[in-house]
């Protein structure tokens, strides 16, 4: 969950539903909301081989870094702190106490990740470029312009000499425990887009969550204090592709990670290729891909 503490939190909250005997009027209001988000239809996980044939020339718009920089956090604590505004139940002063020890370190760890040369974006871009030219089409590179969320504005995606657009944002990377704990491993979330340049259509959207620790069953978790709450991985709610990392990448605690920054850089790199071998999969000519 890469992303800043109060994003985390919230985004644990939204995904947890309370299975107690009771549930307040708050929480079914909010139960009600996250559910009506998912109604309307997204845009294809796969691309239409006719559409695939039809593409000759993309231009590729990958940002550099993830959009809050390199992270790292405690999964587990800040699981433990969402379980307890959710049920009321005192958090445990162990969880909250490892929230804070993380994140004290959270810049410490950004700037030693810049100091291992480490720009996903650049070798996610990279790694791209290769699968693409290797099914055949011509590629080039393009800046294009974000909104505050991260999106792309279309605006000026119908100048470019380019049948689409590939715009990949890294939405978040760096390394975390699980919910309940464990060693901290490499998270990468990104989403891919693949934009008709005339008509701005989406014409394919995938999410890609590189994670040691990501479920697509929901996870029965026991808050401190009593009652049982049921987490509904984001990964199920998003419909991601989930790619594990090597376990040669996992450190036993987040002091371990800092100590050995040229190998946890390593294992944040070592998400690029998975994603891109896998795209290009639904991109190769005369090739049906399916789920």
């Amino acid at each position: 969950m890469p992303f800043g503490i109060a994003e985390v939190v919230a985004g644990i909250i939204m995904r947890v539903r309370q299975v107690l005997s009771s549930c307040t009027l708050a929480m079914a209001t909010a139960v009600i909301a996250l559910a009506l988000v998912g109604c309307a239809d997204p845009p294809p996980r796969f691309l239409d081989p006719k559409v695939a044939t039809s593409l000759h020339t993309i231009a590729l718009a990958v940002p550099p870094e993830p959009r809050v920089g390199y992270s790292l956090l405690s999964s587990s604590g800040l699981t433990a702190i969402a379980l307890s505004m959710t049920t009321g139940k005192p958090a445990d002063l162990n969880s909250q106490r490892a929230v804070a020890d993380v994140s004290a370190h959270r810049k410490e760890f950004d700037l030693a990740m810049s100091q291992q040369n480490l720009h996903l974006g650049i070798d996610l871009q990279a790694s791209l470029l290769r699968v693409l030219e290797a099914d055949g089409y011509k590629t080039s590179v393009t800046r294009v312009n974000q909104d505050k969320k991260g999106d792309i504005i279309l605006d000026n995606v119908g100048d470019l000499n380019s049948d689409a657009v590939l715009y990949a944002l890294i939405i978040g990377a760096g390394y975390s425990d699980g919910l309940d704990g464990g060693p901290f491993a490499p998270e990468t979330k990104v989403r891919i887009q693949l934009i008709d340049r005339k008509s701005k259509k989406i014409l394919l959207e995938r999410w890609y969550l590189y994670d040691a620790y990501a479920s697509p069953e929901p996870q029965t978790i026991t808050a401190a204090g009593g009652g049982t709450v049921t987490a509904t991985s984001e990964a199920a709610m998003l419909d991601m592709t989930v790619l594990r990392p090597s376990a040669a990448y996992r450190f036993a605690s987040y002091d371990k990670v800092l100590s050995n920054p040229a190998l946890a850089a390593d294992g944040l790199r070592a998400a690029t290729p998975l994603i891109s071998d896998d795209l290009g999969k639904t991109f190769a000519k005369g090739q049906t891909a399916s789920p």
